[in-house]
């Protein structure tokens, strides 16, 4: 049982709800991970050069730990102003022979 069920079964029993009431409340959305704890599943396509964000999702790892190996010099970056990209390429290559 994940934290969100958890939650609502306590919701439902410290409210003595009504069975009818109780449908009426929802897990909370919005999460990277689902109960499981699985991420979700990674992008079918890369473009050429892809946000931190795209990059964590292709890479199965947390948007902050990569954006820790782009800050570090263990993953090739391009900085477009402000933005970051990291080139697909990298991307691969990580995916293919890792850190």
């Amino acid at each position: 049982m994940c934290v969100e069920e958890v939650i609502v079964a306590w919701l439902n029993k410290a409210t003595h709800m009504q069975p009818e009431a109780q449908s009426t409340v929802r897990k909370r959305g919005g999460g990277k991970r689902g109960c499981d704890g699985a991420l979700p599943p990674a992008p079918a396509q890369l473009s050429t050069l892809n946000t931190p964000a795209e990059a964590a999702g292709y890479l199965r790892v947390h948007e902050s730990g990569l954006r820790d190996w782009i800050r570090l010099g263990r993953i090739r970056a391009v900085k477009l102003g402000r933005f970051i990209r990291i080139e697909k390429s990298e991307l691969e290559r990580i995916a293919r022979e890792g850190l």
